[in-house]
């Protein structure tokens, strides 16, 4: 998880740790709502990257962001993703939402991501693969590693 780092105050993070996250969300909503582009672009950026942090926290152990660090990971990931689609770069939506992919198998598949982590993360991969729409080449190879990963997790915790 190199690209991912850490608040170095993680341990002091309390239960309201997503208030930053759903601030930027709402703000970058409230933009896009108004016809704001740019504004809206920056806030979702902004979430994206707070969600990256607590994924990242979540990663390094803080069980009480464990299982809503996949699906504000996802939510951040598509509307920054959506953002571009907007302005009509696709190849960036594309790989904003490649990163995530990549990002959630790293997750599934190392050995030391937490368990509770890796199956917020199997569980909400469908999510995050239809968001995924294309068919570059590229593209389905990570989604079928992401599958492969989300169905090993799933075999293993079946047993």
């Amino acid at each position: 998880m190199d690209s991912l780092e850490p608040r170095s105050h993680a341990k002091q993070i309390q239960p309201e740790f997503d208030a930053r996250w759903k601030r930027l969300t709402l703000q970058a909503n409230a933009a896009l709502n108004a016809g704001h582009l740019d504004a809206a672009g920056v806030a979702y950026d902004q979430a994206h990257h707070e969600a990256r942090m607590i994924f990242a926290e979540a990663w390094n152990g803080y069980a009480l962001v464990q299982p809503h660090a996949p699906p504000m990971l996802i939510v951040s990931a598509t509307n920054a993703a959506n953002q571009r689609r907007a302005r009509g770069d696709e190849k960036a939506a594309r790989e904003q939402l490649i990163s995530a992919v990549r990002i959630f198998t790293e997750a599934l598949t190392s050995a030391r991501s937490p368990e509770s982590l890796k199956r917020g993360c199997a569980e909400h991969l469908p999510r995050l693969l239809a968001d995924l729409r294309d068919s570059h080449s590229e593209t389905k190879s990570i989604v079928e590693d992401a599958k492969a990963a989300a169905l090993a997790f799933w075999k293993k915790s079946a047993n």
